[in-house]
């Protein structure tokens, strides 16, 4: 039986790339209040400097559209069955670009190399094909098994980027027959 999982995301924006970041901007610009009617150049200087700081941190929201993946993966699988598990982007703006496992356990957010399109740390991939993500594995053991943690690197537009993280469990049964032994039963 196929399960399908949706995974939601945090942005990355990165608005010294672009003119605009996606998402709404609901920043209302009000005239600078002067004290007592005059000004001098470093008071001025230091609104400005105060209002360019105010305008990089709120210049970039989410949107209500976070990207999210779903996956296509069985529950149950068998020794020495074939698995494919498929994973894609819900939203059709949100392209995955890679997808990696095993990476190097780092602080938060992920750092994105936007010039190589990579995550810094990873660097064993999967494969990506047509904006899917599609890992094929035979298992050998029996039991309840976790896929290593997988990050997936989306792309919107040209300078936009989402890391993922995601992962998935499944349980091996032995033998090719169709009934359950006790011993493969789930606790």
């Amino acid at each position: 039986m196929l399960r399908k999982i949706q995974v939601a995301a945090r942005q990355i924006c990165h608005p010294w790339l672009s003119e605009s970041c996606s998402g709404n901007r609901n920043l209302e610009l009000k005239p600078l209040s002067w004290s007592h009617g005059k000004t001098n150049d470093a008071d001025f200087i230091l609104k400005m400097v105060f209002l360019l700081l105010l305008l990089g941190l709120t210049s970039c929201t989410l949107s209500s559209h976070e990207p999210r993946l779903e996956m296509l993966a069985p529950d149950t699988v068998r020794v020495d069955q074939k698995v494919l598990v498929r994973i894609y982007s819900l939203e059709p703006e949100w392209k995955v670009t890679r997808a990696y496992f095993d990476c190097a356990k780092r602080p938060k957010p992920d750092l994105v190399n936007v010039q190589n399109e990579t995550i810094e740390g990873c660097s064993k991939t999967l494969f990506v094909e047509q904006d899917t993500i599609l890992i094929e594995f035979t298992p050998t053991k029996v039991g309840k098994i976790k896929f290593p943690e997988i990050k997936v690197l989306l792309k919107k537009d040209a300078n936009y980027f989402n890391v993922i993280e995601t992962g998935f469990e499944y349980f091996v049964l032995g033998g090719k027959g169709n009934s359950v032994s006790e011993n493969e039963k789930l606790d």
